[in-house]
């Protein structure tokens, strides 16, 4: 909770010192830059995780000012997003090897293109991760880590934006 405090006052931080999405400059007085998220690449083993990473990126790319989800025949630029590894390990144990609780960790590869396919910026590595703790039954620690997934893929999707904030500048045209 404090990390997404701190990201999000970071992003209004930067926001008001003028950074903006990278390759995504907004003309003086337009419209906003009109952006088509492609469909998460999802290269992980975890069953549906991409899916939830896309909505989440969709829906926080939505919430930004100055940028519009539109089809891609309409889009200034591309978002796409590889979804290169999700892992779930042990990360506290109780006396006998039994996990108590578990971290799962996220990473992709993010890329804004222009619609014709040039790269106008890329940020391999971008990660989070999230733990969780494991129940008296097998349920119920799937319950838990089907909630820290959904709070991982918002993590990710608040980390990509992040970083396409900070990485600003005049990218655009």
């Amino acid at each position: 909770m404090v990390r997404l405090a701190a990201a999000l006052m970071l992003t209004v931080a930067a926001a008001g010192c003028g950074y903006r999405l990278a390759g995504l400059d907004t003309p003086a007085g337009g419209p906003g830059v009109r952006v088509w998220v492609a469909p998460v690449d999802d290269r992980a083993s975890e069953p549906l995780f991409g899916a939830v990473l896309a909505r989440q990126i969709a829906r926080q790319v939505a919430d930004r000012p100055g940028v519009r989800l539109v089809p891609r025949d309409a889009a200034d630029r591309v978002l796409r997003v590889r979804l290169d590894r999700v892992e779930e390990e042990g990360a506290a144990y109780r006396v006998g090897d039994e996990v108590r609780e578990y971290v799962l960790t996220g990473s992709v590869t993010v890329t804004i293109t222009r619609p014709d396919g040039e790269v106008v910026w890329r940020a391999p590595g971008v990660w989070a991760d999230r733990e969780f703790s494991s129940g008296p039954a097998v349920e119920i620690t799937e319950a838990n880590k089907d909630a820290a997934l959904d709070l991982l893929a918002r993590d990710l999707a608040s980390e990509i934006l992040r970083r396409l904030v900070l990485a600003g500048g005049g990218q655009g045209g």
